[in-house]
C-alpha cells in the first residue's frame, strides 16, 4: 500500500515539473522577436530546460527506487 502511495507521488511530482517545463518553453519562446534576444539565444534556452528536465527526471526515478526498496526491506 505505501508503494503504491509512493507511485502516486512519483507521478504527480513528474506531471509537476512536465507542467512546470511546459510554462517556461512558453515564456523563452514569447522571447522570440525581442531585440536583445537571438535566434541562438532562445535555442540555448530550450536545450537548457530539456537538460535541466531530464536530468530532475532522473533525479525522481532515482529516488523512487531507492524508497521503494526500503518501503520493501521493511
Amino acid at each position: 500500500e505505501m508503494v503504491k502511495l509512493l507511485h502516486q507521488k512519483v507521478e504527480a511530482s513528474r506531471v509537476t515539473l512536465r507542467n512546470i517545463r511546459t510554462e517556461s518553453k512558453q515564456e523563452i519562446e514569447e522571447l522570440k522577436g525581442q531585440a536583445a534576444v537571438s535566434e541562438d539565444d532562445i535555442k540555448r534556452l530550450l536545450k537548457e530546460l530539456d537538460e535541466l528536465t531530464q536530468k530532475w527526471l532522473q533525479e525522481i526515478e532515482v529516488l523512487q527506487k531507492q524508497k521503494e526498496q526500503e518501503l520493501i526491506t521493511v
